[in-house]
């Protein structure tokens, strides 16, 4: 049987790669790190998981995590060996079966003299011969490695780092360790952007000494303050950056950041819209699947993750985002976020080097980035052609619960209150825009989900 490891399942995302795979009669082994509480993981609840199993935290210990992972396939591999032997018993008996059946109608029919040539071939020779190949095992063993399919950050710097270890024991599709550190490396990242031609907001930083205070005096107000490595601070994404107004105020949160990390860089404030293009790219660094979507309401509303998202396609951006992951040469799953406007211009905001936030929307809309990973994974590559969209355009997604968290925020923004309300309000009661995670036919899960919520509020 197809056999699936996927990791960091106690996030939304990992939950949707499980019901993703599992819908399509793939054994889904559910990991999580053994440092969280097994009622708060998501994936652990679904109909779809065959098996639920906590390893070692890839972010305290990365040589135990990956050789769980190893224990884990040889496990997998002993559990499939036996089901091929099951299956081949099965078999030889059925062949036992119809070889005596065969036996006894060749004994009636020698004596009911009706044809001794054909009769003896039935009784003694091929007849037997296949029915004892049939009791006869081949010797060979059942070599399908699982996928194994990773969700959060640490758990793929580990596989990256540790490639060759794993390689022999699962299959799977991931970026060097060089190129994730550029992906995360926000200053890395605009450089070799600038490079391969992708429009960025202008940046700087703190040249060697210079104070905070001259810096604040050579930028455009209002600007935005960013950790180089946010995501290796375990902070949420909202508290990854700051926006400042004047030059007051970025001298107080800029020394606050130096004082957390080293450096953090400056750039202009881009208004617009946030657009993310995400990708899978095959072995051979082409992509195998590409996805569009344009956020439409946020949580926290000054820049948080996607709480209501549509998909879209744009052929620039789609054109951005290959560019920049070629120049990464890029493996596997990653979304290239933008900011700004379709018809003035968009500019790059980041890469999210894994799954992202609202990787529902794009199973909702026919592009099946986890399934497209599963493939890469499995060695499929990617066909000659152009790029073009796929999927359904206009399909909508959303998190109830942050979605109305967020309804304050845009009704103190908006000016015209009463409308945006009623259209909210007609949103929610829209039959078409789906939940990312609450789901009835996979019910555990997210009634899980809505304890975990609760308790927050």
């Amino acid at each position: 049987m197809k056999r699936a490891f996927i990791t960091d399942v106690h996030y939304r995302m990992g939950l949707a790669a499980v019901r993703s795979l599992g819908r399509r009669s793939i054994d889904i082994t559910a990991l999580e790190y053994d440092t969280f509480a097994q009622e708060s993981i998501l994936g652990f609840y679904s109909r779809y998981t065959s098996d639920k199993r906590l390893v070692p935290s890839a972010a305290e210990n990365k040589s135990e995590f990956i050789n769980s992972i190893i224990s884990l396939a040889a496990e997998s591999k002993r559990d499939s060996n036996k089901d091929a032997d099951k299956d081949t018993n099965r078999d030889a008996g059925k062949g036992a079966d119809a070889g005596k059946d065969a036996n006894a109608n060749a004994a009636t029919d020698k004596d009911a003299n009706t044809g001794v040539d054909a009769d003896k071939g039935v009784a003694t020779g091929k007849g037997a011969d296949a029915d004892k190949g049939a009791n006869v095992s081949t010797g060979g063993e059942v070599d399908e490695k699982p996928v194994l399919i990773a969700v959060g950050i640490d758990t793929l710097l580990a596989i990256s780092e540790h490639s060759d270890l794993l390689e022999p024991h699962v299959s799977f599709v991931a970026p060097t360790l060089e190129s994730l550190e550029i992906a995360n490396d926000k200053l890395r990242l605009v450089e070799a952007a600038a490079q391969a031609g992708i429009p960025c907001p202008e940046t700087t930083v703190l040249s060697a000494n210079e104070t905070i205070e001259h810096l604040s005096d050579r930028i455009r107000y209002p600007a935005v303050i960013k950790y180089r490595k946010g995501e290796a601070l375990k902070l949420k994404p909202a508290k990854r950056y700051k926006i400042v107004e004047n030059r007051e105020a970025f001298i107080e949160a800029y020394s606050q950041m130096h004082t957390m990390q080293e450096f953090p860089l400056v750039q202009e404030y881009i208004q617009g819209e946030g657009f993310g293009v995400s990708a899978v790219f095959d072995r051979n660094g082409e992509p195998l699947e590409i996805f569009c979507h344009k956020r439409l309401r946020e949580y926290p509303v000054t820049g948080g993750p996607s709480c209501f998202c549509e998909s879209i396609w744009d052929d620039r951006l789609v054109d951005y985002a290959i560019r920049l992951l070629k120049k990464l040469n890029w493996r596997g799953v990653a979304m290239v976020e933008f900011k700004g406007d379709l018809d003035s211009g968009a500019y790059l905001m980041e890469i999210n080097p894994r799954f992202w936030g609202s990787l529902p929307l794009s199973i909702i809309s026919g592009c099946d980035i986890p399934f497209a990973i599963y493939r890469a994974a499995s060695g499929e590559l990617r066909n000659e052609g152009g790029y073009k969209c796929e999927y359904k355009l206009g399909a909508r997604m959303r998190f109830l619960f942050q979605d109305l968290l967020s309804l304050p925020g845009y009704m103190r923004m908006r000016k015209d209150k009463l409308k945006f309300l009623f259209q909210f309000i007609g949103q929610l009661l829209d039959p078409r825009i789906k939940d990312g995670v609450l789901e009835l036919k996979d019910l555990k899960p997210s009634l899980a989900y809505i304890r975990q919520a609760i308790k927050k509020l």
